[in-house]
């Protein structure tokens, strides 16, 4: 989901600890996802909802955080939220990024602006996946995150022959593209990016069968990653691609990642600003992540409307 990440800089945010409302708000979504209730005054959806409308508050507050990377999550959360109060905060939002946008010249893709490209009718009947994790060190891990296609140029540039109504893909972004290679990381969620779209898109002449057999494989190997991450404790180096991993295939209704100890832990890397913060190891140097925080909205809006 990130869009030339690096060329956005990060809000710099104070992250104060607060370990006793971390464990109860943990508790209370645990109790939720284990005995599902609708939404009512101080339940542990409304909470959710609440982090969520935090996050949008302080989008409003700290525009320069709006990149597009924050904006394509912000806009799935448009496309989720049944919930009219968030909805016109994110129309708030949203006519915010449009000025920046711009004013900056920036090429943003039409899907991930337009929260009607993904919104479903109904949710996939899926069964679980065939997934364990993989018995290797976080060190071991961190290096196989190099292994694959695409990088994030290739990615910009197929996900670009989908944009606009276009479905022009050229050979080699099918050959990045292909679920067959071995990959590992942002490599696999950007070809699973990609399927999604090549789904909803209009007019491409690509069997949807096919189609959902490929986002089923590419969601069997990112869970079999998601269990290698949630053992190794969640390592702060690994929670912005944990977070896109994690929303991409919840999005596509696989059950398997909506596991409350997982929603419950994303949920407190919120800090009390609203922001998903970004640590270096040592915590000493903690920065508002644009991309966890546009990743963070659209998962917060999955856990209050699932």
């Amino acid at each position: 989901m990130r869009q030339s990440n690096e060329k956005y800089r990060k809000v710099s945010t104070a992250v104060t600890s607060q370990p006793s409302i971390t464990m109860n708000f943990t508790l209370l979504l645990l109790a939720f996802f284990l005995n599902p209730l609708q939404i009512s005054p101080g339940s542990p959806a409304e909470d959710v909802q609440h982090k969520l409308m935090h996050l949008l508050d302080f989008s409003l507050a700290n525009p320069e955080i709006l990149t597009p990377n924050a904006f394509f999550g912000i806009n799935f959360a448009d496309a989720i939220t049944p919930q009219r109060v968030v909805k016109e905060k994110i129309q708030k939002v949203r006519k915010v990024f449009e000025e920046i946008s711009r004013k900056n010249g920036w090429e943003v893709f039409d899907f991930a602006v337009d929260p009607t490209f993904w919104r479903k009718n109904s949710a996939k009947r899926r069964e679980k996946l065939p997934a364990e994790r993989l018995n290797v060190s976080e060190e071991v891990y961190e290096n196989l995150l190099n292994i694959g296609s695409p990088d994030e140029e290739q990615s910009d540039e197929c996900l670009r022959k989908l944009s606009r109504g276009k479905c022009s893909v050229s050979r080699k972004c099918w050959k990045v593209m292909s679920p067959n290679e071995e990959a590992f990381g942002y490599h696999q969620t950007h070809k699973l990016l990609f399927y999604m779209v090549l789904s909803r898109q209009r007019g491409c002449n690509f069997n949807p069968f096919n189609t959902q057999k490929i986002i089923r494989k590419l969601c069997t190997k990112i869970l079999t990653e998601v269990l290698t991450i949630a053992h190794q404790g969640f390592p702060e180096n690994f929670r912005d691609l944990a977070m896109e991993q994690i929303f991409l295939c919840s999005f596509e209704d696989f059950p398997d990642f909506l596991k409350p100890r997982w929603i419950a832990e994303i949920s407190s890397w919120q800090d009390e600003s609203g922001c998903f913060t970004l640590c270096e190891s040592s915590r000493k140097c903690c920065s508002c992540s644009d991309h966890m925080t546009g990743v963070g909205a659209a998962l917060l809006a999955t856990f209050s409307s699932s």
